[in-house]
């Protein structure tokens, strides 16, 4: 059995790499292996690509007058630009949420599963049947589910090699995807 205490917040890299974990959720659960791509990127380049369609709408707009084809992909970019301020308000709200985290919280493990306590209104046990992979982060050692409905469960990479040895040692039949095996893919 092992048992974690964790009593400090996270970090502000450590939030940003969890954010970007919740909104990679249902593509990590297909492929716990793959790169983990950054959010703040992701925001960068739509916002960079829906510049560029409004830009070239609106010239096509000067330059050859009104048109129901224009007015079609002029209100498409609307779409696009009101899908990207709700993402970046729901990036912005899963940031909020991790800050205001007390980040105490109590994991044991065992080869039954694990046991989850938060010491506040959280406290519940799941056997490792119920997850798909444990991933090793930069900052983050983190549980994955096997469905998006299941809960992603992280703890902070300082305890990465306890939970290493204690899956090898207990031959958990969780896969564990290193920092180094996640980097290859």
């Amino acid at each position: 059995m092992l048992t974690i205490d964790s009593e400090k917040k996270m970090s502000k890299t450590a939030q940003d790499e969890m954010t970007s974990i919740m909104h990679n959720a249902r593509k990590l659960i297909k492929k716990p292996d793959m790169k983990l791509k950054n959010i703040r990127g992701m925001i960068i380049k739509f916002t960079i690509w829906t510049a560029v369609f409004l830009v070239f709408f609106i010239g096509c707009l000067i330059l050859f007058g009104p048109h129901i084809l224009l007015y079609i992909g002029l209100g498409m970019e609307f779409c696009l630009i009101f899908t990207l301020v709700i993402f970046c308000i729901s990036v912005g709200s899963t940031k909020k949420a991790l800050a205001e985290s007390t980040g105490t919280c109590t994991l044991t493990l065992s080869e039954e599963g694990l046991k989850y306590d938060d010491h506040e209104n959280r406290k519940f046990e799941l056997g490792w049947g119920a997850f798909s992979a444990v991933r090793v982060f930069e900052e983050s050692v983190v549980f994955l589910p096997k469905q998006i409905t299941g809960l992603l469960i992280r703890i902070s990479s300082e305890h990465a090699q306890a939970v290493e040895e204690f899956m090898k040692q207990n031959q958990i039949p969780v896969p564990l995807i290193t920092r180094s095996a996640a980097d290859k893919t």
